[in-house]
């Protein structure tokens, strides 16, 4: 699909990019998704480089199962899709480049999405602070979790790192979690987010 983007210099960038990626085809793909490069377009007028935001559906077909998908819908149409005006048969929908590289490290590093989103309401819990916070995860080993947090301090991010065996207690006790209140709303696909938590808060305001 042929789409268009306007350079700060003026000049209007033509690409080509389909509105449908199976990245077990290109592992270069996940490599791009992880360290920020994905969707980036190079202006042919001044050089600079742009990273237009537009849904795409990601697909993971392996030969040998794990199949998943993901759609990405771009930020600005977080309120849109919250709302119900569009519509996601994906198995999974991320909003915003940060949801989709942490959804992309999550499947990739054979993890599961909603263990990680019990443990970023446990970490959103222990802040207590009425601020609106973002929890991500940023990076994964064989010892632990390391989540970023924005919004504890004014242009300052928090860092803070949880060991694998707490994931693996969390992961235990996900079939009990996802019938109680708290987490159902949380878990509940395709949108499984804590981010979906803030949204409801608002609107009781």
């Amino acid at each position: 699909m042929q789409r268009e983007t306007l350079c700060y210099c003026g000049n209007s960038v033509k690409h080509d990019f389909p509105e449908t990626v199976d990245i077990s085809q290109d592992t270069g793909m996940v490599d791009a998704i992880l360290e920020g490069t994905f969707l980036e377009v190079t202006c042919d007028a001044c050089g600079a480089t742009l990273k237009p935001d537009f849904p795409v559906l990601l697909e993971h077909v392996p030969a040998g199962g794990n199949e998943f998908s993901i759609d990405y819908i771009p930020e600005p149409d977080r309120v849109r899709y919250l709302s119900g005006k569009i519509n996601s048969k994906a198995q999974r929908v991320v909003i915003g480049y940060p949801e989709l590289r942490e959804k992309v490290l999550i499947f990739s590093s054979g993890l599961d999405d909603r263990v990680i989103e019990i443990l970023k309401f446990l970490l959103l819990e222990k802040a207590e602070t009425a601020e609106a916070l973002t929890i991500i995860l940023e990076e994964q080993t064989d010892e632990q979790l390391t989540f970023y947090i924005y919004g504890l301090k004014k242009d300052e991010v928090g860092i803070t790192t949880l060991p694998m065996d707490m994931y693996r207690k969390a992961a235990d006790s996900l079939e009990i979690r996802i019938q109680q209140e708290e987490y159902a709303q949380i878990l509940s696909p395709p949108y499984v987010s804590i981010n979906k938590i803030s949204l409801v808060e608002e609107e009781e305001e």
